[in-house]
């Protein structure tokens, strides 16, 4: 398990800094000495602040909002389930993993684009010895 806070400056269009909060756990079992699973969830959210410019024209004074303040949340997850072939005590040099990994974006600032949503789902073939 693992939690962590970090505060990252903005690139691109957003000014000044945003804060990353992560939550991660990951577990891990083997089922028989040669077929292993793990499961893994992360939970993410960036926090944008408000981006504000000075504003310039005619009748105008003070500052206007570029950007408003969001946050985005991330959901990530991953399934794994892998098969090593071989004797108990000595596995050979082959690996076989399977993954499924499903993921969903959320933001607050409604009609942006930023909502999203996918799932991956992938077959690896490992040879060595490892």
């Amino acid at each position: 398990m693992r939690l962590e806070r970090t505060v990252t400056q903005a690139t691109g269009q957003y000014s000044g800094y945003f804060i990353n909060q992560e939550a991660f756990v990951r577990i891990s079992r083997l089922l028989t000495p040669r077929i292993g699973l793990s499961a893994a969830l992360t939970y993410r959210t960036s926090d944008y602040p408000e981006t504000s410019g000075p504003c310039m024209g005619a009748g105008c004074s003070g500052e206007i909002v570029l950007s408003p303040a969001f946050i985005i949340k991330n959901f990530y997850g991953s399934l794994e389930m892998t098969y090593r072939p071989g004797q108990a005590t000595r596995p050979g040099p082959v690996l076989l993993a399977l993954q499924v990994s499903p993921r969903k974006t959320t933001s607050n600032l409604k009609g942006s684009g930023l909502d999203a949503e996918g799932n991956r789902a992938s077959l690896t073939l490992q040879y060595g010895w490892f």
